[in-house]
């Protein structure tokens, strides 16, 4: 899957970026195009370019059929102590593309893609990072592979990762990855010599056993 972002008119593929240990990427994404997203007002909006670069407004926001039937969901959304309508009337209002009753429904023939950074743990690496797209958290979900967290507990997204490596951690681990190969290096050096030098002993040995017997 080819998922896109526009920065500055540029396309850039999000799943080519990697250990970016200075930010913590976050994208939304719709029709393989995806904004970044580094402020509380994501949490319930985003705003989604078309192919033409013209951005449109999204509720990111979503609730359970079940939720909305029993009046569990938010009609406002407080964004930095300012309240804003989380109510829909279309479908397109929609990042899930789904509008129930008024509001936004988690919608698993269309559900909203979210990338986030991921990391993986290597051996004699240390952790590293790359961009991993799922479910946004709170979605439902019945294994971690389906959320952009690659986290679900108790049938729901987890929010994105926070325990990966920082900025100085980046160079850390180059230098500690150093440090790990060239001692492996020495030790097979070493061994290897060892082994030469028991063959050539042997050999030595052997010569002398086969001058004496003669």
């Amino acid at each position: 899957m080819y998922v896109a972002t526009y920065v500055k008119n540029i396309i850039y593929d999000v799943l080519k970026l990697k250990n970016q240990y200075n930010w913590k990427p976050q994208f939304y994404c719709k029709n393989d195009i995806c904004t970044s997203i580094n402020n509380f007002y994501s949490t319930y909006f985003v705003d989604i370019p078309d192919i033409n670069g013209n951005s449109t407004s999204c509720i990111t926001y979503t609730c359970i059929y079940e939720n909305i039937d029993s009046n569990k969901c938010n009609d406002i959304c407080d964004v930095n102590g300012i309240d804003y309508s989380c109510q829909c009337s279309y479908d397109t209002e929609c990042l899930s593309n789904k509008c129930y009753k008024n509001h936004c429904v988690f919608n698993n023939e269309t559900p909203i893609v979210h990338c986030s950074d991921s990391y993986s743990d290597k051996l004699f690496l240390g952790k590293s990072s790359y961009i991993y797209c799922g479910k946004p958290p709170n979605n439902p979900c019945e294994q971690g592979d389906e959320c952009s967290s690659k986290l679900c507990m108790h049938n729901k997204c987890e929010s994105v990762q926070d325990y990966g490596p920082s900025d100085s951690n980046g160079v850390q681990t180059g230098i500690e990855g150093s440090i790990i190969f060239a001692g492996i290096f020495i030790i097979i050096i070493t061994l290897i010599i060892i082994i030469i030098c028991c063959y050539c002993c042997k050999r030595r040995r052997n010569n002398r056993n086969q001058s004496n017997n003669t």
